[in-house]
């Protein structure tokens, strides 16, 4: 893998980890009841959808608590705060796939370096 690739590697992950970040912070107190009614979405009706307790966001909106990552990703592909998880398993499919290929190409060179 070259430096170039590590680099932009690292900072999709870094992008992400930014974006649950923001997402969490949207989540709590306040914010969370901004956007629900932006949403026209209930709590209930969120906490039944994503399979969270209602107690669970009770304790977001209070600021008691923080939405745990998985939690977060959730109800923020359920808000429509980000995109489905289709399509970063995509994206980890076609890097699968071209790690594979390199590991083939160096299986057959056996050491050979150019």
């Amino acid at each position: 893998m070259s430096r170039y690739q590590k680099k932009s590697l690292r900072s999709g992950l870094v992008k992400k980890l930014a974006d649950i970040e923001l997402i969490k912070a949207r989540l709590k107190g306040n914010n969370l009841n901004r956007l629900l009614k932006e949403k026209k979405v209930s709590k209930y009706k969120l906490s039944k959808d994503c399979n969270i307790t209602y107690r669970t966001l009770l304790y977001w909106q209070k600021g008691n608590t923080t939405p745990s990552d998985e939690l977060a990703k959730r109800v923020a592909e359920y808000l429509g705060m980000m995109k489905p998880r289709d399509g970063e398993i995509k994206e980890l499919r076609e890097q699968i796939k071209t790690l594979e290929g390199k590991l083939d190409r160096l299986s057959k060179g056996k050491g050979k370096e150019k």
